[in-house]
């Protein structure tokens, strides 16, 4: 197989010695033509084939490989990228699973596609099919394209004019891929889309972050800037996890520099849950994403006094207040925080549960 990529990045030591950036170098390759097929070949394998191939680190990290059905072991059948450029190829071979690329510093990242972030969860076949389906489609500018999506669509708006309100928006945004069009014309009017089985559905944003937040993860930061994590967090699910600056503000500053989150196949709300319930923070909803926040500077958002900002004895629960604009507020509730008589009936509850227990147990 005639590569001339690998030629072309053969010249690399006397570039770099003309202090041309590694990046820059992996940008001009990526235009470069290629002679790569790809057959009957398992996908960690032909990313191997592609790194040798091409003389370019192309990573995919375990993580994202989990999000490919049948992961490292999916089966290529069969990708020819005869004499086109290289980012065409990559397009050509990882666009029908759902996952698109970035060029970092030094190699490529192969990454998951918004549509696949938006799952919270491993796509089926039948999704990535319609995925595709959809990404070819150019609603913006054409009515045979805009009547293909109206039936795929299945609209969770509660307003009886939702289609007509999002096909005009359509209309106005112009050209550009199903996926990219219809993204654009959720965001313009607050809502969100994800794939369900054969389906597209259109629905609230607060619906599809819940979505995300369902995602199982695995995170390993110790002593990091609080700051990091919540990047890193975000980065698992595709969502922007932030903090307002009361709210960084009012941690200790040992928890401000060295804070320390180790999980392992745990849902992304749950470990959200976690650190609102060790810092004493509240986390809202919005359409820009997570907002994590002081409890004791927002008591105006849910026009009540905030409970105190430090939990102590873990937490038993929350309570999800829909608020006016759209988001949600989350209000975590430790166990010393619960009245009297709820303490009572959850020790009674749990006697149950355990009686319940032994019973099997003996059995």
């Amino acid at each position: 197989m005639k590569v001339n990529v690998l030629l072309f990045l053969c010249t690399l030591t006397s570039l770099v010695s003309a202090m041309q950036p590694m990046r820059t170098l992996i940008e001009q390759a990526l235009d470069e033509p290629v002679h790569i097929t790809l057959e009957n070949v398992r996908l960690a394998d032909a990313i191997d084939q592609l790194t040798q191939q091409t003389g370019i680190t192309i990573r995919m990290s375990s993580d994202v490989m989990t999000l490919v059905p049948h992961g490292g072991e999916t089966v290529i059948e069969r990708v020819d990228i005869s004499n086109l450029p290289l980012r065409e190829g990559l397009k050509r071979l990882f666009g029908p699973l759902g996952m698109t690329f970035v060029v970092r510093e030094r190699d490529i990242d192969i990454i998951p596609q918004q549509a696949i972030y938006n799952l919270g969860r491993t796509p089926m076949w039948s999704e990535l099919d319609l995925l595709q389906r959809l990404t070819s489609l150019t609603p913006g500018v054409d009515d045979a394209s805009l009547d293909s999506l109206k039936a795929m669509v299945q609209l969770r708006v509660a307003r009886p004019d939702a289609w007509e309100v999002l096909a005009s928006v359509l209309r106005g945004i112009g050209p550009g891929s199903g996926d990219q069009v219809l993204q654009i014309a959720c965001d313009q009017l607050g809502w969100a889309w994800w794939l369900e089985d054969r389906v597209v559905v259109v629905g609230t944003f607060d619906q599809q972050i819940r979505r995300q937040l369902q995602t199982r993860i695995t995170l390993k930061y110790n002593g990091r800037p609080f700051i990091d994590i919540l990047q890193g967090l975000g980065q698992a699910v595709g969502l922007a996890i932030q903090a307002e600056p009361a709210a960084l503000t009012s941690l200790p500053p040992h928890m401000q520099q060295r804070f320390s989150v180790n999980v392992v196949d745990e849902t992304a709300e749950r470990v959200l849950d976690r650190i609102a319930a060790y810092t004493g923070l509240g986390y809202l909803l919005t359409p820009q994403g997570v907002v994590f926040f002081n409890p004791k500077e927002s008591a105006a958002r849910t026009q009540a006094s905030p409970q105190a900002n430090t939990m102590s004895g873990g937490y038993a629960g929350k309570i999800i207040v829909p608020l006016k604009d759209g988001t949600t507020i989350e209000w975590l509730i430790t166990f010393d925080e619960l009245p009297q008589d709820l303490q009572q009936r959850r020790q009674h509850d749990l006697a149950k549960a355990f009686e319940k227990l032994r019973k099997i147990g003996n059995d």
